[in-house]
């Protein structure tokens, strides 16, 4: 359950490699299933059988050193329900090297109490690693309001939140100057939410 996954990271995968470049992983996944308020789907799977989910990176294997690669698969932009109630993979997984990026953590509160199904963006403010302004990453809170934003490699970010209630109204947030370094965690407390103008 990859919901079960949004602020642990696990192993997936392990193997011996000769010293070189590293460009590209793929992933082959053989049946997936998305469980919403009407009942659980199978998802289709484009192409996957034929060459896999590509996922990009740039990763140098030295010898006898573990090159430790975060996939971060981003089940918010990664699942769509189409028209006729159908849901398709198009795979959105962000690639970085463990030790390159870092990561952020907070909580979200509408009127202090705790908001599950938030979308948290982090977006990038300032640094030489994207261009700034770009959506660099996005994650969900989960039931107790918290949230971790994964893959972030160092700069300064702008954490953007959004969230629609059962009414449905809108409600929004910001966190500006969030700083990010390599290898470690962020924290940034609660971002307080307020009705969208």
């Amino acid at each position: 359950d990859l919901l079960d996954l949004t602020q642990q990271s696990m192993v997936v995968a392990s193997a011996g490699l000769p010293e070189g470049d590293v460009t590209q992983v793929r992933l082959f996944v053989s049946t997936a299933t998305v469980t919403d308020d009407a009942g659980t789907h199978d998802v289709k799977i484009p192409s996957n059988l034929q060459t896999g989910i590509k996922v990009n990176i740039d990763a140098t294997v030295l010898p006898d050193t573990v090159t430790a690669i975060l996939l971060d698969f981003n089940v918010d932009k990664s699942l769509v329900q189409q028209g006729n109630g159908i849901y398709l993979l198009q795979p959105v997984i962000p690639a970085v090297l463990v030790d390159r990026s870092g990561t952020v953590t907070g909580s979200v509160t509408l009127n202090g109490a705790p908001v599950q199904g938030a979308l948290v963006t982090a977006v990038y403010a300032e640094g030489a690693n994207y261009p700034v302004g770009t959506e660099v990453n996005s994650s969900s809170t989960a039931a107790d309001g918290t949230f971790k934003v994964w893959a972030l490699l160092p700069g300064k970010y702008t954490l953007n939140v959004t969230y629609t209630d059962s009414t449905p109204a809108d409600f929004v947030g910001s966190l500006a100057e969030v700083v990010v370094t390599q290898g470690s965690d962020t924290a940034t407390g609660a971002i307080a939410l307020s009705p969208a103008p």
